[in-house]
């Protein structure tokens, strides 16, 4: 899953840049700027602080990253996972956060 694209993605959408974010997340621009190209994992805490400096729920950031990732990446054995896992999302955003998948996500997808 590549938290980093989703990420870059919701902090466009809140129109910050990366030195804003880093700076309300309390890390450094270049963690910030090395999650966001998907060549740093963020750790639990780091993603929650992000999460919470874009005002999002957490879940949100992990929705649009598996929605974003090709199905075609997938390895045959994880596939049903990933497609619980989807649905699982699916019913939850549907219920509290479909509306800022629909405000944010189409604009990026285009």
């Amino acid at each position: 899953m590549e938290f980093g694209t989703s990420i870059r993605l919701l902090r466009t959408a809140r129109k910050l840049t990366q030195t804003e974010l880093a700076e309300r997340s309390g890390i450094a621009v270049t963690s910030l700027n090395q999650i966001e190209k998907n060549t740093k994992t963020p750790a639990a805490k780091t993603l929650q602080r992000i999460c919470e400096s874009l005002a999002i729920p957490e879940l949100l950031v992990h929705y649009v990253a598996v929605r974003l990732e090709p199905v075609a990446q997938f390895r045959n054995e994880k596939m049903a996972v990933y497609q619980a896992l989807l649905r699982f999302y699916d019913n939850l955003i549907e219920e509290e956060h479909l509306r800022l998948v629909d405000k944010f996500l189409p604009q990026f997808l285009h």
